[in-house]
């Protein structure tokens, strides 16, 4: 549960940049595979977009 912190930083970071900055690269990060390295997700950790 430690690397929570940590995956909720960047995970927000990264939303913030989508919608705010409209950093389209952003955007693609979070609704694919890779935000989950990038975040640092384990098993059992769910990340989903809408």
């Amino acid at each position: 549960m430690d690397h929570h912190h940590d995956a909720i930083l960047v995970l927000s970071t990264r939303f913030w940049d989508a919608y705010l900055k409209g950093d389209s690269e952003a955007k693609s990060e979070l609704q694919s595979a890779a935000i989950r390295v990038k975040a640092k997700l384990v098993d059992g950790d769910v990340w989903e977009w809408k």
